[in-house]
């Protein structure tokens, strides 16, 4: 069985990374290598990141807001991610093996095939969950906007 090199890896792995950026319809949604250097299995594949506090704005007609009752406290805090689910392309061993330089690259069908696949189903999910996000708003008594997923 043919062997794969560390070059030969690389070359493939960042063909295909160009093929499917290049192809995902949605990739002005997603992040790009946000957490590249802090997800791996030694955590769990989680991290956790520092979130800005929020305040609520308010709305005054003809006057100026009555700050006598106080304002609002400032909360800071953090949010936990945790990757729990992958989507993997399983393109062959042997496409793999046939990619020796850049112009294999660029010529292999398999390599431009498995990341068309990957964008294509990344698009669904993404573009899916959005869709759905959307028609769950609901206003609240309060004026505020909510959403359930």
């Amino acid at each position: 069985m043919a062997t794969v090199t560390v070059d030969q890896a690389k070359l493939v792995l960042n063909s295909f990374a160009a093929i499917f950026q290049n192809n995902l319809v949605s990739a002005n949604l997603v992040t790009w290598r946000k957490f590249d250097g802090e997800m791996n299995d030694r955590n769990a594949l989680e991290v956790v990141e520092q979130v800005t506090p929020d305040y609520t704005t308010t709305f005054t007609t003809n006057a100026v807001a009555d700050l006598s009752s106080g304002v609002q406290d400032t909360t800071f805090g953090s949010e936990r991610y945790k990757l729990t689910q992958t989507i993997g392309s399983s393109m062959g061993w042997a496409d793999f093996v046939k990619i020796r330089d850049i112009g294999d690259a660029r010529e292999s069908q398999a390599l431009k095939k498995a990341a068309l696949r990957l964008a294509t189903d990344i698009d669904s999910y993404i573009i899916g969950f959005a869709a759905k996000a959307s028609n769950n708003w609901v206003g609240n008594t309060n004026g505020t906007n909510t959403v359930a997923t």
